[in-house]
């Protein structure tokens, strides 16, 4: 099962790298100008990736990518607790993979509750 889940978390890694890239090249050219650069783009692309400017194929991309990141994430999660035999490097494993399963965690559920609470909507 190790194996299993750390082949699909490669290929989620692979997958959501290239999105990623592809997402964000085609999101900058509708930046405003001070966003233009590398250094301020990299803030504004999860904000500006969903606009209004922004073509819908180019949202079904980044909605895709966050699904992507998710499976990532929780592959990343899964494998190490099915490692039995690894020892002490087995409990890194298992610790690391807690801390992946507690991004996937953290950035679903707080991001989108942050998300809800800036446009003022709040929890329902």
């Amino acid at each position: 099962m190790t194996a299993l889940f750390t082949v699909l978390t490669g290929i989620a890694l692979i997958w959501t790298t290239i999105t990623y890239l592809h997402v964000s090249n085609a999101v900058n050219e509708y930046l405003p100008p001070q966003f233009q650069d590398y250094e301020n783009s990299r803030y504004a692309f999860s904000e500006w990736a969903l606009r209004h400017p922004t073509p819908l194929s180019v949202q079904a991309e980044y909605v895709r990518f966050v699904k992507g990141s998710i499976f990532m994430w929780l592959g990343g999660g899964l494998a190490p607790p099915f490692n039995r035999k690894a020892g002490q490097y087995g409990l890194r494993l298992r610790a690391s993979g807690g801390f992946s399963l507690g991004r996937v965690f953290r950035n679903q559920v707080f991001e989108n509750l942050r998300a809800e609470l800036q446009e003022g909507r709040g929890p329902e």
